[in-house]
């Protein structure tokens, strides 16, 4: 880790604006004091960048707060790497197009059944027709054979 408070939360300020860091929504779930995680480390460095635009050397009494609170955003997980957040979403697409071809897969399962279904339906009307003229023929149907 860092030696430098000073030099690790510059750096931290820096990723974040040019988005190589991004905060994830949780930090609003997660308590740190009597604030969220994420109103604690905006809180934390808005005051920082008050205090640097106000010096011309940034003081390192004001790092340790930002400091602590960068800290427990990584400890909770909250600190989503750029480079993570594209192979999520690499991974995302990879099992978003698996699920298309299982889609299709199951699609075409359920046009078979239903093309079964309905020949079958078809053939069970026949049957109770046959039964019906059957019944009408002879009245008994106790002895009768169906062969399919």
């Amino acid at each position: 880790m860092y030696q430098n408070r000073i030099g690790y939360v510059e750096d931290f300020v820096k990723k974040l604006h040019n988005r190589e860091y991004i905060i994830d929504s949780k930090a609003n779930e997660i308590k740190y004091g009597d604030k969220t995680l994420s109103q604690a480390l905006s809180d934390a460095l808005g005051n920082w960048e008050f205090s640097t635009s106000t010096r011309l050397v940034p003081d390192s009494i004001f790092s340790t707060q930002p400091f602590a609170i960068i800290t427990a955003t990584f400890a909770h997980g909250v600190v989503i790497e750029k480079n993570d957040v594209r192979k999520q979403l690499s991974e995302t697409e990879r099992r978003l197009e698996e699920c298309e071809h299982e889609k299709q897969s199951l699609q075409k399962d359920i046009n078979s059944l239903t093309t079964k279904l309905t020949r079958m339906n078809e053939i069970n009307t026949a049957l109770e027709n046959d039964l019906k003229k059957y019944e009408a023929k002879t009245g008994d149907v106790t002895e009768l054979h169906i062969q399919v």
